[in-house]
């Protein structure tokens, strides 16, 4: 990969950068006795981002577009129960918003995500992949012991199958005590208010 980033203000700074990455195939997805392909090639893609970031008003923020283009995408077939490399490229276009602030002693940020995930064969979604997630948390430092919580929002998306995965909310807490200068002490509630939702369609989170 290579970044090249410029100052514009004291306030204002503009990034680019261009990588290339691969993933090859696990051994489940080779040889295993359930779904295997032993003919799978390794995933290839290709990732260009531009990106604007700044500070006004005591907020940090920042805005990345960015796109990845993939080729041999490594997919689950439902139907005929394997995986298989995608004949077309994969394109994955996004953009990223964040922003940070403190308001009275609590430390705010949130992110946004809008994808267009495409198979540029028939331009269909691809599956398993939200257009929109949403993510805000907020923590406060009391010294001894500090609180946190956070909520991630997730929009609907397609299986492989065709199947329709809900979109779904959750929200988790934190908190940790600091026992000595050495040792601290954490614990953490994960899907706080027992949310129901899959991001694979049939298997239930915990």
């Amino acid at each position: 990969s290579l970044a090249w980033g410029m100052d514009l203000s004291s306030d204002l700074r503009v990034t680019a950068s261009y990588g290339t990455a691969f993933k090859v195939p696990g051994f489940v997805d080779l040889y295993s006795s359930f779904g295997a392909n032993p003919n799978l090639e390794p995933e290839k893609s290709s990732t260009t981002e531009l990106g604007l970031s700044g500070e006004h008003a005591d907020v940090r923020w920042s805005a990345n577009l960015y796109q990845t283009d993939i080729e041999n995408m490594i997919l689950w077939d439902d139907i005929n129960w394997t995986t298989y490399n995608l004949d077309e490229d994969a394109r994955i276009r996004g953009l990223e918003l964040t922003a940070a602030t403190r308001v009275a002693n609590w430390d705010l940020s949130t992110t946004l995500d809008l994808l267009d995930p495409k198979d540029r064969s028939d331009d269909s979604l691809l599956p398993r992949r939200s257009r929109k997630m949403f993510n805000i948390s907020a923590d406060h430092d009391f010294g001894q012991y500090a609180l946190g919580a956070s909520l991630r929002a997730v929009g609907k998306a397609k299986d492989t199958g065709g199947q329709e995965i809900n979109g779904y909310t959750t929200v988790d807490l934190r908190g940790s005590y600091q026992l000595t200068q050495d040792w601290a002490l954490k614990a953490k509630i994960e899907n706080l208010l027992d949310e129901d939702y899959q991001t694979v369609y049939g298997y239930n989170q915990p």
